[in-house]
């Protein structure tokens, strides 16, 4: 038998899965996102949604704006990143005009990321 086999990791040796708390969606979500499985990283956000988990911490929204904006989901990748900006200082802004530049540059163009990205250059004076 294959010594990798996962289907023979027994809880009594490796204990429980863990419980799908915020953390588990963030990562399961951030990993879909760099695998490019944006539909995947959207889907954990709605179930974690679901499941009561509605306080991000500041960047773990990251992932979930970048997977809205490839899926032409500009508007809400848009409202994610309010929150996100909303929640801190001015720390995070680099982040964010980082992220939306790299969006900007790995997306279809369309009139929706055209206006967004307008919004995000005003609101946070990225270049």
């Amino acid at each position: 038998s294959n010594v990798f086999d996962t289907t023979r990791l027994t809880p009594a040796i490796f204990g429980n899965e863990p419980t799908h708390d915020r953390c588990y969606y963030f990562e399961k979500a951030d990993l879909a996102y760099q695998l490019q499985d944006w539909q995947l990283a959207v889907d954990l956000y709605h179930q974690a949604i679901q499941s009561g988990y509605v306080n991000w911490m500041d960047t773990e929204l990251v992932p979930f704006i970048g997977s809205f904006a490839h899926l032409n989901e500009w508007e809400f990748a848009y409202s994610l990143t309010e929150r996100m900006a909303n929640k801190t200082d001015k720390s995070l802004i680099p982040v964010i005009c980082s992220l939306w530049k790299s969006l900007e540059k790995d997306t279809p163009d369309g009139i929706n990321k055209k206006e967004s990205l307008m919004r995000i250059s005003t609101t946070y004076g990225c270049q």
